[in-house]
Parts: structure tokens; sequence; C-alpha cells
């Protein structure tokens, strides 16, 4: 069984707004586009024998990550990207008592998110 990378959030994860598929934050991450940023050739998770989830999207909120996306991670991850927050500040732009409140259910949903991927971690059985 190989180790899986999982990418949860929003839109700055996924490759819709990088320019097309392979080039956003999570596909480069899995797998570089090594005539595009050689610096970064050979350091990507494609010779790690490691698959790609990649559940962010477009639009979510922190409360969709937790809703939606963090369901489908069945077991314990190797790796997580998390980039959540901005579309929930979006919503409060102008309204301060509403931008705290925003960053509050931010908080909030990041605890959540590391309380249960940290259950998942802990619940794994490991057989040698």
């Amino acid at each position: 069984m190989s180790a899986v990378y999982v990418a949860l959030g929003d839109s700055m994860s996924i490759d819709a707004y990088a320019g097309g598929p392979g080039r956003g934050a999570a596909s480069l991450l899995q797998r570089n586009r090594d005539a595009d940023f050689p610096d970064w050739a050979g350091r990507d998770l494609s010779g790690k024998g490691m698959r790609a989830l990649i559940l962010a999207s477009d639009g979510a909120t922190s409360a969709d990550v937790v809703a939606e996306q963090l369901p489908r991670v069945a077991s314990s991850p190797a790796l997580v990207t998390l980039m959540m927050g901005g579309n929930d500040l979006m919503t409060a732009y102008g309204d301060t008592l509403a931008a705290q409140a925003a960053v509050a259910a931010v908080v909030a949903a990041g605890e959540e998110i590391f309380d249960r991927l940290g259950a998942l971690r802990a619940s794994r059985v490991v057989v040698s």
C-alpha cells in the first residue's frame, strides 16, 4: 500500500487558477514540471512512491474543508497540506466584527482538522 499525500483547502491548491493541469501548488508538490521549475527537479513526491489525493476545491471555506473534504480522508496520510481561510475572510470584507468572527471560525476549523487527522494517525494499525 503506497503512502498518501492529501491536499485540503481552497483554490490556492488547485490547478484551475495556476495555468492549467499540473500547475497548482498540490500538483507541483506531487509532480514538479521540471522544464518550468528546474530548481525543483527531483524534489517532488513522485519518486517517493506517494500517491496524491487532491481534495481542495474552488471556493471552499474552512467549514467546507471540515464537512466535505476531511471525511474523504479514510486513513492516516503521510503528508497533508492545508490552505484555507481566504474565502472565509472574503465574505467579511469591510466588516471588522465579521472578519474577527471569520478568523475565529478558521482557527476552530483548523483545530478540528488537526485533531481529526491526529485521531486517524493514532488509530493506524502498524503490522510488521
